[in-house]
């Protein structure tokens, strides 16, 4: 399992150190959209953007950035210096396995969707999940609000060195993603774009249905990456803001209340006559049963969590980063609060029992120089 390192100098956050070598900048991009090249600490790669534009995106979007010659740097930890990030290379080795940790954050329990497609598509990875249930829901705040927690998500999920961070959350996705890609020293994949680039597949020029939350309707990023890959594609949206209770309470799909919000919400949908409807938040898989009665067979559903989760692999295994054991990854949770509901009602949406989540007080959290208490549930 990855263990917890500083951005700076001093003693770990949790734990030790990870003895031995650390590994330095890799499969940064830095092009600002203006060459076709991509630096990984240094070197020149080719950028395999698809034939579709001479740009390079690192995110999950239109895209990726695939070097044909991946190579790994690794660091001495005394050459680290002031940052854990900065690319004091010592010389490079070609590796084909990274046995680092994913980082994975939401708003709260959702993103434990895209976690369990994660565990079914790549068992041998340990995976490190922060939910921050504390300052849940996201959906509802302004998007400067959303992008500052989801720059915090990222730098305390930092400390434990991972080889990709998944914003395994629609609407930081929506608010932040971009602004994250820019900024951020490691590799970040969205939920938006895989489920957007899906959804444009199946539905061959027809209509394409979207729900999520009030703020990732709002901000427009599912039609504004639908229409990367299809200009032309007609996207129609609403808001099911009171599924994400629901899907907690854990009501079966049968339940009468359940349908009746469901054909509330999606009846207008129905309507407009999609061929694909986007289930754009992760708490909606956990009411599948329930959307499909009601939109019919006749609409494909598709989850962003379960296409994200197809674009890490894709992406692990391009730069052969993949971990090299085939079982018996981990799963360790953080959480901002209250972490034995986040127990109770997250081994629904994980579908396993969750044993290991640990309670990160707020100090903690924000103090990079402050160890975590071992507060598990």
């Amino acid at each position: 399992m990855g263990k917890p390192v500083q951005s700076r100098g001093g003693d770990s956050i949790v734990g030790e150190l990870l003895a031995g070598k650390r590994r330095g900048k890799e499969d940064l991009c830095r092009t600002g959209g203006k060459e076709d090249l991509c630096r990984t600490g240094g070197d020149e790669g080719l950028c395999c953007t698809g034939g579709k534009e001479d740009l390079c995106r690192t995110g999950g979007k239109e895209g990726l950035c695939l070097t044909a010659l991946v190579s790994f740097c690794w660091l001495d930890d005394t050459s680290l210096g002031d940052g854990l990030f900065e690319s004091h290379q010592q010389g490079c080795a070609g590796v084909s396995h990274d046995n680092r940790c994913i980082g994975v954050f939401d708003s709260g329990i959702g993103g434990l969707t895209v976690v369990r497609e994660l565990r079914r598509r790549l068992p041998g990875e340990d995976i490190i999940y922060f939910g921050d249930t504390a300052r849940v829901p996201y959906g509802i705040k302004s998007s400067e609000t959303v992008t500052r927690f989801a720059r915090e998500n990222c730098d305390f999920l930092a400390r434990f060195d991972p080889k990709m961070i998944v914003v395994a959350c629609n609407t930081a996705s929506a608010a932040a993603l971009s602004e994250l890609e820019a900024t951020f020293p490691i590799p970040l994949c969205g939920v938006v774009h895989p489920g957007a680039r899906e959804a444009v597949l199946l539905s061959k020029g027809h209509t394409v249905a979207v729900i999520a939350t009030e703020a990732t309707i709002n901000s427009d990023a599912y039609r504004r990456a639908m229409k990367q890959y299809d200009p032309g594609v007609r996207v129609v949206q609403r808001p099911c803001p009171l599924f994400v209770p629901i899907a907690e309470e854990g009501r079966r799909a049968d339940d009468p209340i359940v349908l009746a919000l469901a054909k509330d919400y999606l009846e207008p949908l129905v309507r407009l006559d999609p061929k694909v409807l986007v289930m754009g938040c992760t708490h909606y898989p956990l009411l599948r049963p329930a959307i499909a009665a009601i939109v019919g067979e006749g609409i494909t559903l598709v989850d962003s969590g379960e296409q994200t989760a197809k674009q890490v692999v894709d992406r692990l295994t391009a730069r052969s980063a993949l971990a090299d054991h085939a079982t018996g990854g981990n799963l360790t949770c953080y959480v901002s609060d209250n972490p034995q509901r986040f127990r109770e009602i997250g081994q629904r949406f994980l579908q396993q029992p969750i044993v290991d989540v640990t309670w990160i007080s707020p100090e903690q959290f924000f103090d990079s120089h402050s160890a975590p208490d071992v507060a598990h549930a």
